[in-house]
């Protein structure tokens, strides 16, 4: 009798082991999706994200052509540049008095853009 009654108790520890063990595995599923779920609603993934859309529009073309001349002078006149509209409207210039200078969001994209694109070119 005293042996079953041995076997009552390993079984119900297991058992209560199995809890433990399904309890931890909810609880990593459920961090692996919140985790998940972080990553996507990343600002940096979204200004990245943001950053290949316009590269990808083909409207900015010539006007990263001129990112030597933006990265080291602080106004530019804007006649000797092109796409100004364009990097106006998508908040990489700003303009006054007709000339131009980078936004930090222009020089975010500048960054990625020598980091990420030039890179792989």
């Amino acid at each position: 009798m005293s042996l079953q009654g041995g076997d009552v108790e390993t079984q119900r520890q297991l058992l209560e082991k199995d809890k433990e063990l399904f309890q931890k595995t909810k609880e990593i599923a459920s961090l692996e999706r919140a985790l998940s779920e972080a990553k996507s609603h990343s600002p940096i993934l979204e200004q990245e994200a943001e950053f290949e859309e316009i590269l990808n529009s083909g409207r900015v073309v010539n006007f990263i052509e001129d990112k030597d001349q933006l990265l080291t002078t602080s106004e530019v006149d804007q006649r000797s540049l092109n796409d100004v509209p364009e990097a106006v409207a998508f908040g990489l210039i700003t303009t006054k008095s007709g000339y131009i200078s980078l936004t930090d969001k222009g020089r975010e994209f500048f960054k990625w853009y020598i980091l990420y694109k030039e890179a792989t070119s």
